[in-house]
């Protein structure tokens, strides 16, 4: 989150250049400097888009694209199994049957 006097609406969002706080009644940013024209609310939202931006990349964790190693059920039965295991609880897909042997047919086959 951004600082709460973090100057968004007074600071152009083309140059950056800060200055004075216009009333809430002009609706219209207008730059000084550059001549930048932005609708007010516009131009604050830019402004704290790229304040986000500039200050997400200093705390973004480096291993959020790794392999999660710490998650569990919610529930207290401890960490969820990963791709391929099985848990006495799990309640999802079935593990795929065994292959039948040969000259046995399977239930429901031809023989």
């Amino acid at each position: 989150m951004a600082p709460r006097w973090y100057p968004s609406t007074k600071m152009c969002s083309a140059c950056r250049t800060i200055g004075p706080a216009p009333p809430l009644s002009i609706r219209i940013f207008r730059c000084d400097e550059c001549g930048h024209t932005a609708d007010r609310d516009v131009n604050a939202a830019v402004n704290l888009a790229v304040w986000a931006e500039q200050h997400h990349a200093q705390t973004r964790d480096p291993e959020a694209r790794g392999p999660v190693i710490n998650a569990s059920r919610g529930d207290g039965s401890g960490r969820r199994p990963r791709a391929g295991e099985t848990s006495p609880d799990d309640g999802g897909t079935p593990p795929p049957r065994t292959s039948v042997t040969a000259g046995t047919p399977e239930k429901g086959g031809v023989s």
